[in-house]
């Protein structure tokens, strides 16, 4: 009599071999092992064909021994992790995949994506050293057993969904789509890497497929969804072998243009108004684009050209020192790695090329101060080199996620220097700053009797795709943008007021910043 857990581990294997194409190009030997019903002589088979082919072309690899590299390798090895900014800290050596040492749900989700395997990766491919190998292989083995996780109250980690557990798809989106497929290539020849290993990381990725390609997670009008169709269209371009994948493929590059279409404006701005998600929308896109052109699968031209208008968009917001304004939980961050890559894709885009090189090649833009029209947000500035002025104006809607309230609030850099600045997003959790950072008060606007902006219970007030156009003019002496707050104060969100800013910029030398409130009522 076979043991149950063994029974089901043998029908487990079994509906695995099942589930290719026995009929794909080089998987003669599994078939053949197959019709022998030989389940371990097919396994055997099939890891020997994805060790030796040659199509899909792999993803580029680098190998780093540098002593930093190294040592971050070594860290992993000894289960010390670095995520979220938070310190090092050294797990036990059984990983708890849902641990959180920092009463902070975040950085187990962050391990839980797996990034550090390519750490690993790359010191291996420097050093052939086995232990990173081992390593992997015993996270691998490890994490495939565990799931489903459970992260927090609300959270399941894995590639499954559950009633009352909201399911991480933008993190099978990641693992799919940025670590597990360069952490396999890295060690897909490792005498560590077995049959058994092998098979249990393809068996995991083809239910990621399965998951990653259920309509009801999908999220298009969300970052989250961006990673979700790089993941599945990583998983159908990249395993072939699976009877799913031609399936896979049709969603996946049918929910890549839905994605496109839904989460960017014709203004290149992505929905959520926060400008780091608009780099993560951007780099899942081009993730998606690099596959496609490496693997020799097509996308739309429709899809290609709106790539083109999110890189103007980092033109548009681009501050004198390089880099993008924290709106909403955007973070600041770098303007000209961004363009960089927009001038390789698109190379008669010499703008594009000027900022990225700080204007030692390429063609200045034509023009210095820019309205985006469904963003809403008006930007001032006498040019592009660090010592120009600059104002960035928000005037527009909410947002789709990761919203503040802070509408007509200004930033505004000169002298080198941020003279008025904004509060970034601090962490992700319950406490009181991160109430801060959302708060009108931390914004440079106006608060109504103590009462802050409450636009998030207004719903048509966080996306706006037929925006009215604000009041803007724009010549070469000034600048001149007005916009209006009438949505509602305090936790009622009662319209006490209407709050209109109005914002002259006389070039070269100052602004002029002009508040009117105009009560609801007839008291003064």
């Amino acid at each position: 009599r076979i043991p149950v857990g063994h029974r089901e581990n043998h029908l487990a294997r079994e509906e695995f071999i099942q589930s290719l194409n026995l009929d794909y190009d080089g998987m003669q030997e599994v078939k053949a092992a197959v019709e022998r019903r030989d389940i371990k002589g097919a396994e055997a088979a099939f890891v020997a064909h994805m060790r030796q082919r040659l199509t899909p072309v792999p993803p580029p690899l680098s190998a780093d021994g540098s002593p930093a590299a190294v040592r971050a390798a070594e860290e992993i090895v000894d289960h010390v992790f670095r995520f979220t900014n938070c310190p090092p800290y050294k797990l036990g050596e059984k990983i708890a995949w849902n641990e959180d040492p920092f009463n902070y749900d975040q950085w187990a989700i962050a391990l839980n994506r797996h990034t550090h395997w390519l750490t690993l990766g790359r010191a291996y491919a420097a050093t052939q050293d086995e232990k990173y190998a081992r390593e992997f292989v015993a996270e691998l083995r490890s994490w495939t057993e565990a799931v489903p996780i459970y992260i927090g109250p609300r959270w399941i980690q894995g590639p499954m969904f559950e009633p009352g557990k909201s399911p991480l798809t933008l993190d099978g989106g990641i693992r799919m789509g940025q670590s597990w497929f360069p952490a396999y290539y890295y060690f897909k020849d490792s005498p560590s890497f077995d049959v058994d290993a092998q098979i249990a990381m393809f068996r995991s990725i083809r239910d990621h497929g399965r998951y990653l390609s259920d309509p009801q997670g999908w999220r298009p009008a969300s970052n989250w969804g961006a990673m979700q169709v790089n993941g599945l269209l990583h998983v159908a371009v990249t395993m072939p072998e699976f009877k799913e994948s031609a399936q896979w493929l049709q969603t996946a590059q049918s929910w890549l243009m839905e994605a496109m279409k839904q989460q960017v404006y014709p203004d290149g701005a992505q929905i959520e108004l926060a400008t780091g998600y608009h780099s993560v929308t951007l780099g899942n896109f081009l993730g998606a684009l690099e596959l496609a052109r490496r693997t020799g699968v097509e996308l739309p031209e429709e899809f290609v050209k709106g790539l083109e208008a999110m890189f103007e968009y980092f033109v548009a917001i681009m501050m004198p020192n390089g880099g993008r304004p924290s709106l909403n939980d955007g973070s600041w961050g770098s303007v000209r790695s961004e363009l960089a890559k927009g001038f390789v894709l698109f190379p008669d885009r010499k703008d594009f090329q000027y900022l990225a090189t700080g204007g030692k090649e390429g063609t200045a833009p034509s023009k210095t101060s820019w309205l985006l029209p469904y963003a809403g947000w008006a930007v001032m500035r006498t040019g592009w080199g660090p010592g120009d002025r600059y104002l960035h104006f928000d005037l527009g809607p909410f947002g789709a996620g990761h919203q503040h309230e802070d509408k007509l609030s200004l930033i505004v850099y000169a002298g080198g220097k941020a003279i008025l600045t904004e509060p970034g997003n601090y962490s992700y959790d319950t406490s009181d700053w991160r109430r801060y950072v959302l708060a009108t008060r931390s914004h440079n606007t106006v608060l109504v009797d103590g009462q802050e902006q409450n636009r998030r219970v207004v719903r048509d007030t966080h996306t706006v795709w037929k925006p009215k156009a604000p009041r803007w003019m724009t010549n070469a002496e000034w600048d001149f943008a007005e916009g209006s707050y009438e949505d509602g104060y305090g936790a009622e969100g009662k319209k006490i007021a209407t709050h209109t800013r109005q914002v002259l910029f006389a070039k070269p030398d100052y602004w002029v910043v002009l508040d009117t409130m105009t009560p609801a009522d007839a008291e003064e």
